[in-house]
This record gives structure tokens, sequence and C-alpha cells, in this order.
């Protein structure tokens, strides 16, 4: 169970349940310590294995603390990464007058062991202009936390090779739309995985709630000067071929819309990014052929920009030195995106856009494993819709992502199946009321990340997740740079997860004016409260 947030603090506050640890004494390398990052230059990280901790681990957790001085400052982005490979990407909360924020973030990162078996370089970069107004300094500490294997269990099915398809993040725009590489994998892969991450920026940070300006999707071209149409998501193509595709959240700054909002109780995963994991193990077969092999990522809607991280996973048969193995079915649909505007052409601006997206996904391949033929099939729906509604006085945008995913492997003396369902609603009010010394901006916000995995085969388990955001301020309209009457807002946040095996956790957090009102435990599931 994460540490309780004491009642009546203004400290920043999330219900993020923390990395579960095993009962084993841990082994810890500093990564950096209380470095102030201010410019544009990242500081290196020279790595080395910690010493006297026997191989293999258990589990491998980064952890990082954040500091903020008191003052102004904008929310900033910050990224840790070995080799390229990126561990940590996460934005920064903002201060106020009398308000210096500090927060904890972690990940569990013990599938990228292979890549912390021998020493490597890095970077930690946090961009912090000082000048102006915005005269706040930040200060940050990480680690990796090594926990060696508890008496009886069994080391971690992690990939035997894991590095970064490009050595740094790859700003997407209209002029540079695509990262283009050129790979030679090992030749005796069993399972292949991409983890994705790609990070809104500049006009895209609010591609949720662009309006069209355009009939279709097509219609757009990268010398509009719009923001396109609010749709965004990941592409990998393997030598051309559409091989998978990975949604972009519509992540929420401390920044966004209005700090106010999100000066206590930021939204989901504002802190802490997730990669999303990109499956390929269908195209194993056919790129362990020895030869180079063209990957691309892009991403659809992309305007300026989208900031994209990519890490190749490898699983590797222990005995044979080459795989055959081939693509037997890749249907990958184009994406089809359309827009249905309905604006007014009275002076009021009011109008409505609903924008749709659908693509299925069904892909099958196998590899002669030294266990014997493995075969992988992999389909996946999505769907997309949002809805636009504008008028002089306000905006409503609500918006959900769905994805069902399905996963199936037979073959080599073992089988698993599983299927995941993916939500990620979205709904945001902005509008304006009063009039006079009274006239107020009003926003109230909800977000939702929602992920339930269900496991029947070989054993039946199922897992439920949900984490939600909301929001709502009231903030007086500014006149001669004075406000008459102060903000109002008020937030509440909530973790969720139920598990057939582990049992439950369960934490809601509410605060009122930037004062943290009440914590909540309990369980919505029987069984014991516990983090897994």
């Amino acid at each position: 169970m994460a540490p309780r947030p004491e009642i009546g603090t203004h400290a920043v506050a999330t219900p993020d349940f923390l990395v579960p640890r095993p009962n084993t004494t841990p082994c810890e390398v500093e990564l950096f310590s209380n470095i102030a990052f201010e410019g544009s230059l990242p500081k290196t990280i020279d790595y080395m294995p910690p010493p006297n901790c026997p191989t293999p681990w258990g589990k491998i957790v980064f952890e990082a603390d954040f500091h903020i001085s008191t003052g102004q400052q904008y929310d900033r982005t910050a990224r840790v990464s070995l080799g390229g490979v990126n561990l940590f990407t996460g934005t920064t909360a903002e201060p106020g007058a009398s308000f210096a924020p500090l927060w904890h973030v972690e990940r569990d990162i013990t599938d990228y062991a292979s890549l912390l078996h021998k020493p490597v370089s890095g970077e930690a970069e946090l961009v912090n202009g000082i000048a102006g107004a915005n005269k706040a300094r930040i200060v940050a500490s990480a680690r990796l936390v090594f926990y060696p294997l508890e008496s009886g269990q069994k080391a971690p099915d992690g990939p035997t090779l894991v590095f970064a398809l490009h050595q740094q993040p790859v700003a997407l725009n209209t002029k540079a739309p695509i990262i283009d590489s050129t790979q030679s994998f090992p030749r005796n892969m069993t399972s292949l995985a991409l983890d994705v991450l790609a990070m809104p920026q500049q006009v895209d940070e609010f591609w949720y709630m662009c309006m069209p300006m355009r009939e279709t999707a097509a219609a757009v071209t990268p010398d509009d000067n719009t923001c396109g149409y609010p749709y965004r998501e990941t592409e990998v193509r393997i030598d051309g071929k559409l091989a998978g595709v990975a949604p972009v959240f519509p992540w929420i700054y401390t920044g966004g819309l209005n700090s106010v909002l999100w000066k206590q109780i930021p939204g989901i995963e504002t802190l802490n990014l997730s990669s999303y994991r990109i499956n390929l193990t269908p195209f194993a077969g056919t790129l362990n052929d020895g030869k180079p092999h063209h990957v691309a990522l892009s991403v659809v809607g992309v305007r300026r920009s989208e900031v994209v991280t990519a890490t190749v996973l490898a699983w590797r048969d222990p005995v044979k030195e080459i795989v055959s193995g081939r693509l037997i079915r890749g249907d990958v649909e184009p994406v089809i995106i359309s827009i249905n505007r309905k604006l007014s052409s009275k002076p009021d601006f009011s109008g409505r856009s609903l924008t749709e997206a659908h693509r299925n996904i069904s892909l099958e391949g196998f590899v002669e494993t030294s266990k014997g033929r493995v075969q992988t099939k992999i389909t996946q729906e999505i769907s997309f819709n949002n809805t636009y509604l504008t008028s002089y006085t306000g905006s409503k945008i609500d918006q959900s992502t769905n994805i069902e995913t399905h996963f199936s492997q037979s073959g080599g003396g073992s089988r698993a199946n599983y299927d995941t369902i993916e939500r990620f609603p979205l709904v945001i009010l902005q509008g304006r009321s009063g009039a006079g010394n009274d006239q107020k901006y009003n926003y109230d916000v909800h977000q939702e990340l929602v992920r339930n995995i269900k496991t029947d085969f070989p054993s039946f388990r199922s897992r439920e997740m949900q984490t939600s955001v909301d929001a709502k301020a009231e903030i007086p309209l500014v006149k001669d740079g004075t406000r008459a009457l102060p903000s109002l807002s008020s937030s509440r946040a909530e973790s969720r997860i139920n598990d057939s095996v582990a049992g439950c956790y369960d934490r809601t957090l509410f605060s009122q004016n930037l004062t943290l009102v009440s914590v909540t435990d309990g369980c919505a599931a029987s069984g014991p409260s516990v983090q897994h």
C-alpha cells in the first residue's frame, strides 16, 4: 500500500499504487543525486551494475524524486535513459508563490534487465528555462533498485535483448513525419515487442480539443495551418508493411487548460507517462532471416509535434542459433477516419463536429523453436470517437478510445491465451459565467484509464484496473492585473485494481481549494487490500 497523503496539506498527491516488491534485500545503484536542472543540456549518467548482487534479479524498479522551489515555472518534461532506452518520461508539477511541490515516481523495469548486466552510459534530461518571471528551480534524484530472487521464485521470463530503435527521442511533425531505421535482428528470436511512447507537444498537446476545419482527414495537408483533426495513434511498419499500432493517450499536463486544476492532484499519468507495448511476435520468424530490415514509426494526424521513443524487446531461443518461421497472415487495415461537421453561419461561432476512427488488425505467424513449432495469433479492434460542441459561451469535448485485443499462442509444449479491453474516456467542459466583476472561467474535466485483462489458459485469472480523475475550477476573469475573487477548485482521483489472484487495491483522494480533505482506502471486491 502506498503511504497515505497527509490530510490538510497542499502537497502533490496521487492515488497511484507503488510497484510491489519481493521480500528480499535489494541492491541500489544511484543514477544521479540532487541534480539541479537549469537550461537545456542533459546530465550524463554512467551506469555500473550493482556489485555483489546475484543475477537473475527478481525485480528491478526505477525510482525518482523531484522538488521544485517556490515561484513560477512552466510544466517541464523529464526523461531518463540508458543506452538510448527510455526508462522514464514524465512531466513536472507547477509551483506557486508559497507552494514548492515534491513528488515520487517509480516504474517496474524488470523487462529491461538484459540492458543492465553491463556498464552503459545514459542521460537525464529536464529542460528548465530560468528567465523572466519563471525563476523556480527543479532538483531531482534517481536510482535503480534490484531485488534478488526469493526462495523458490523462478527467474522472470524477460527478453534477452533490449535496445533503442533510435538513440534519442525524435520529434515527429508534418515536415518529418516518420522515424525510419534499418535493423539487423538476431536469428533466433521466438518473441518480439516494441515499447512505444508518443508524447504530444506544442500544437499536438491539445490534439483532443481540435475542432476540424476540413471536411475530411485527407483534406488536411502538411501545409495546412490548422490543428488537423482530433485523432492520434502511432503506427509501426516493418519493411513497409503496417505491423501494429499504439494509441496516444490524452494526457493533460499540469499547465493544461488551467494550472489551478492540477496544482494538487494531477491528471492521469501526468507525472509518469506509460509506454504502450506492441506485440510483434507474428513477425519474429520473418525477421530471423539474417537480413537487414526497415522499421518505421509514424503518428497519424501529427502536426507539431509528437516526441517518440521506442524500445525493441526480443526473446531468443536458448538452444537453437537459427530459428526459422514466417508471417502467415498480416491483415492490418488502414485507419478509417470520418469527420461530420455542422458549423453555424451566425457570429456566435456555434457548431458541432463528430470525428470517428476505426481499424481491425489480424496477425498470425510461427517460429520453429527448440521445443517445436510455436504459433501466435493476435487480433485487435480499435474504435474512437470525439464530439466537439462549441458556442460563444464555451465548449464541450466528449471523447473515448476503445481497444479490444485477443492474443493466443500454442505449441512448444505450452499454450497461452488472454483478452484485453482498454478504454480512455475524456470529457472537458469549459466556459464563462457571470457578468461585470463577477465573470469567471469555468472548467470541468473527467478522464479515465480502464484496462481489463482475462487469461483463461493455462489457468484463469482476471485483472481489472481503473484510474479516474475529476477536476473542477472557477477562476475569476483577470482585469487590470488583479482578481476580484479567489479561484475555487475541487478534484477527485481514484485508482482501483481487482485481481482474482492477488486481491485488490483501492484509494480515493479528494481535494478542495488546493487542500487535501480526504483519503479513503477500500476494496470493491472481496480479498485483501494489497498491491500486485
